[in-house]
């Protein structure tokens, strides 16, 4: 599965109660937030088509991890540097 320029990597996984997955990791430039439904295909009711593309503009971001809040709430740590 390609998600942006073709260079996409997965850092970390959560999951979530109701069996749903989380996938945090890069694609390009940017952090990449990735939700799957819990028989693998993709949540379509999460971002665009279950996913999440988050850039900082002039800056690279490799999402770090991915945590959930009690009330279930997706929280994402993002490493972002100058090139």
């Amino acid at each position: 599965m390609t998600f942006g320029d073709g260079y996409d990597s997965a850092r970390t996984v959560v999951l979530q109660p109701d069996g749903k997955i989380v996938v945090l990791g890069a694609s390009g430039d940017g952090a990449i937030i990735v939700r799957f439904n819990s028989n693998g295909s993709l949540d379509s009711s999460f971002g665009t088509n279950g996913v999440v593309i988050s850039s900082v503009s002039g800056f690279s971001s490799y999402g770090s991890n991915v945590a959930l809040q009690s009330d279930g709430k997706i929280v994402v740590t993002d490493y972002v540097y100058n090139n």
